[in-house]
């Protein structure tokens, strides 16, 4: 149990090695250990028995299933391809797990049969991004390694320490543990120094690379030069869009402090540096590829009797406009994710300004909209009004022709709107042909300018993943009500033909009191710069506009943040809400018990108040999105793929960007001093909010009394002080009890609030005649943990008697069982259900719940919970202490076996007492849970 994963040698088909285990190199990431040596060289060296190593391929990697889904499998959204087995292997060591090779088992291995180089073209920007996730998540524990051949010295020396043919498996695995904790002490002790001076490496590294490419830049630019004279040339044609870009790109690195032309990119203040100019070469053959495959299949569809039809409801509940000029090409993959992915009731409405290409053939192929064909080209926002004129939806989509719709984005961006009044309008994230973040809500700034935030950035990151409130939403996708649209006369015409109407559309609707909503699940991919509907002197439109909007919301600028990089974060916001960071293991999953339930309840009655938060999973940061969002509020950021390693550098970012810090369970607290330590200043003013979850020295002492380890009184005592110190930093103590706040007052913590469970009542409608059977609950993942202990307890010394008494009674238990110790427990009176995303069938079908805990902190949520659920308990004393609940009324208590089996044979056999228990629990549920005095008292430790 104390291994995290086993390889073994692979060896080519002509038996050299192909992999010995994986060694860690700074500048690859990973070599594998002894490529290309004869198949005796381990031998040779006296390399016999399984040895430590960094890590070893996924072509023969062996673990154990439970371990494997407690880490969360393989990173899948970083490393879709490489990597993977390297990434596991380290998350395996930073949880003190060694990964060890097996020098005595070989196979032979057909390499790269399954996987094409990552040189090949097509793979090398995954590659590449692979590469850099890689080095940006483990640079501590990649800085100066360095390996080039043969086996590493410092693996060599290890390995050959425990070599003797006698050598036992568990003095192995103890020297890899001892290991991995010299290794993760001493980076752990790093110096606030150190980590400068590796970032100042880091700086250095970058800037050499920036001079390397000056001269590929050069030739760039000198490309791009000769591209804007062709588009110069081809202007007449309405092409203008293929020049756009390049233009305002190629001036911008000329002309320093130049303004960017269009509202949602970045001021000068904020240039893009000079890698991602580099970029815009392999942008450009994208766009060129696109083009070519969309014209394509224009021309086949043209040439063909298909037609595209669309609905035309009678009430429609949206009207989507698009306008057309010119790219009929792009047009038709619009109209073509539109069939595939608009999945509500909608009218389509299309204006097209005098486009003289292949849209008018399009158009005419089209059935079901609504197509009105303007003489010249009136441009987007008289257009725009033109087609809310005739929209008879209750909602308006504003969605460009270049820009393709995800599956769900209108549903899940209807969903937000429709149901709160205080919505005004609704954005998507939009995302470029690249894969790379064009927008995720737009900013604006004090003197005009605005924003598009995150661009060039993976949309998959957690700054984008969670729904706020902006500025704005571009008008590539801008969903709004009719009836807003017409109150405030459409789009201002002061904005015709085009430019800055969206920004001035959202301002008047905020001046209404309205919000506007960046909606990260509603996605579309948008080509860029071909919706410019043929208008020329575009960069002198947007200046000008972009003076209306100073003219004409100068008040509402006044409030805005300056156009400043350093002012991004606190921007992207559109509220002055307090920040509060939550630190605590990881997401609170409710069904994995262990405090995690009022963790949950915790962060979504924060989500309703006037904060802004974001949740740190310090232990397990690895998770899937959409397991994050239907176990958490979408409004809250929530920082995954960082955990221990990246807290230090996270906070240093967002350094006085908190206003509050909750750290939660004394491990936590614990690690968090530790980052204090290092670096005192690295909060700015934040104020500390210590949630202790529970006091688990109690707990401790407890189980090591059942184990027959008996504490003196100072050594108690010494423990307690221990846990409780961690807390000397917090402005403000939480417990979760009058019984453990009385702890830390006792020892001089007078700054402890009570913050309890909160728990609906939700009696199932099964009487006492319908049910049968026992039911216990817990997490039973580690063992020697309380939930563990007290199963095993209870089927060895009660359950027995119980059979004897009650033939034919059902044990039936609920929560993951990966404990070794259960694996051999094989009995059809037990039925083990694993974890379940739904427990009320079973609370609604049991007759009695069984909670015979023996040593334990904090507050029983699983008491509380069957009690909510109308199933009343047998449980020991120390719980009913906890919960402040007595015997005979709300509960029943015992704590030796055979009282214990009374107690619950009582229970199970007398309806009136059962009756008389489930009601008086059900009241202490209203009385001790209820959600107003959680909420009352949570937002009380924030004033």
């Amino acid at each position: 149990d104390e291994v995290g994963a086993v390889g073994c040698t692979l060896l080519y088909p002509d038996s050299h090695i192909q992999h010995a285990g994986i060694a860690l190199d700074a500048k690859t990431i990973a070599q594998h250990i002894a490529v290309g040596e004869d198949s005796d060289f381990l031998t040779k060296l006296g390399i016999t028995q399984p040895y430590a190593v960094d890590a070893v391929t996924a072509a023969c990697l062996v673990m154990r299933r439970d371990l494997f889904l407690r880490m969360g499998g393989f990173n899948e959204d970083q490393l879709t391809v490489a990597f993977n087995d390297v990434d596991l292997c380290l998350r395996l060591a930073d949880k003190g797990l060694p990964v060890l090779c097996h020098p005595g088992v070989t196979l032979i291995h057909h390499e790269s049969v399954s996987r094409l180089s990552d040189e090949l073209p097509a793979n090398r920007k995954r590659a590449l991004k692979e590469h850099a996730f890689m080095q940006f998540r483990w640079r501590i524990r990649l800085m100066s390694r360095s390996f080039v051949s043969g086996i590493p010295d410092h693996i060599k020396q290890m390995a050959l320490q425990n070599q003797s043919p006698d050598a036992a498996l568990t003095d192995i695995v103890k020297a890899a543990a001892d290991a991995l904790y010299l290794q993760d002490s001493a980076s752990r002790s790093s110096s606030k120094e150190m980590r400068n001076m590796y970032s100042a490496a880091t700086a250095l590294a970058e800037t050499q690379d920036y001079f390397r490419n000056l001269q590929s830049d050069y030739k760039n630019l000198e490309a791009h030069a000769g591209r804007l004279q062709n588009a110069l040339d081809m202007v007449e044609n309405s092409i203008f869009w293929r020049m756009t870009y390049p233009l305002r790109w190629l001036r911008n690195a000329i002309i320093p402090g130049a303004e960017k032309p269009r509202p949602n990119t970045k001021p000068a203040a904020d240039q893009l540096p000079a890698q991602e100019e580099a970029l815009i070469e392999s942008q450009h053959r994208e766009k060129q590829r696109l083009d070519n495959s969309a014209k394509a299949a224009l021309a086949k569809f043209l040439a063909g009797s298909e037609r595209l039809q669309f609905e035309k409801p009678e009430a429609p509940l949206l009207s989507i406009v698009l306008v057309f000029y010119q790219q009929a090409h792009l047009s038709f993959l619009c109209l073509q994710s539109l069939l595939e992915y608009a999945n509500v009731s909608y009218e389509l409405i299309i204006v097209d300004n005098n486009s003289t290409d292949a849209t008018t053939d399009l158009l005419d192929a089209i059935d079901g909209a609504s197509v009105i064909r303007n003489t010249e080209n009136l441009g987007f926002v008289k257009a725009v009004n033109q087609a809310a004129d005739a929209a008879t939806g209750d909602y308006i989509l504003l969605l460009n022709n270049d820009a393709l719709i995800e599956r769900d984005s209108l549903t899940n961006a209807l969903a937000v709107i429709d149901g709160d009044d205080s919505v005004g309008a609704v954005g998507a994230k939009i995302k470029l042909l690249d894969g790379s973040t064009q927008e995720a809500g737009s900013i604006i700034w004090n003197d005009g300018a605005c924003l598009g935030y995150g661009r060039g950035k993976s949309p998959q990151s957690y700054e984008f993943m969670y729904q706020r409130d902006v500025d704005y939403c571009s008008g590539a996708f801008l969903l709004f009500r009719r009836s807003s649209f017409e109150a405030l006369d459409g789009f201002d015409l002061d904005y015709a033909p085009a430019y800055y109407e969206e920004s001035d559309f959202c301002i008047r609707l905020q001046k209404q009191g309205k919000r506007i909503v960046y909606v990260p699940n509603s996605q579309i991919t948008h080509y860029e710069f071909a919706s410019s509907g043929g208008l020329t002197g575009a960069t002198k439109l947007q200046a000008e506009h972009r003076e209306v909007l100073c003219a004409k919301h100068a008040e509402f600028l006044s409030g805005q943040f300056a156009n400043d990089s350093a002012n991004i974060l606190r921007a992207r916001t559109r509220n002055n809400f307090p920040n509060i960071l939550v630190i605590d293991d990881r997401v609170p999953h409710p069904s994995l018990g262990a405090g995690y339930p009022r963790c949950s309840n915790l962060l979504y009655e924060l989500s309703k108040m006037d904060f802004n938060i974001s949740f740190y999973p310090l232990l397990f940061p690895e998770e899937k999105w959409e397991d994050v969002y239907t176990t958490l509020p979408n409004n809250i950021e929530v920082i995954l793929d960082c955990g221990h390693d990246e807290l230090i550098s996270f906070l240093d970012a967002r350094k006085d960007f908190y206003q509050f810090v909750v750290v939660s369970r004394v491990h936590n607290m614990e690690f968090f001093n530790h980052c204090l330590s290092l670096d005192p200043d690295l909060l700015g003013e934040a104020k500390i909010i210590y949630d202790a979850e529970a006091v688990s020295a109690p707990r401790e002492i407890l189980r090591m009394g059942f184990l027959g380890e008996v504490l003196s009184t100072e050594d108690q005592q010494e423990l307690i002080h221990k846990e409780l110190e961690q807390s000397k930093l917090a402005e403000k103590i939480v417990a979760v009890s009058n019984n453990e706040a009385e702890i830390f007052k006792h020892h001089g913590y007078k700054n402890t609030i009570v913050l309890g469970h909160t728990i609906a009542s939700e009696p199932g409608s099964n009487h006492f005649k319908q049910r049968d059977g026992l039911l216990f609950v817990g997490a039973l993942r580690d063992e020697g943990s309380p939930n563990v202990d007290s199963l095993l307890w209870f089927l060895i010394n009660v359950f027995p008697l119980l059979e004897q008494a009650i033939p034919g009674i059902q044990l039936n238990v609920v929560g993951d069982n990966s404990a070794p110790s259960l694996a051999t427990i094989s009995k059809p009176s037990i039925n083990f259900t694993g974890r379940l995303d739904s427990i009320d069938q079973m609370y609604n079908n049991c007759r009695v719940f069984i909670a015979p805990t023996r040593f334990a902190a904090g507050i029983p949520h699983k008491v509380h919970e069957a009690a909510a659920k109308g199933l009343p308990s047998v449980t020991t004393a120390l719980l009913a202490k906890q919960l402040g609940w007595q015997d005979g009324k709300e509960l029943l208590i015992a704590d030796k076996p055979k009282d214990y089996a009374a107690q619950c044979i009582k229970l199970y056999q007398e309806e009136k007492l059962w009756a008389d228990i489930r009601s008086a629990g059900l009241k202490a549920i209203v009385d001790d849970c209820s959600e107003e005095t959680f909420r009352n008292n949570l937002a009380g430790l924030f004033r």
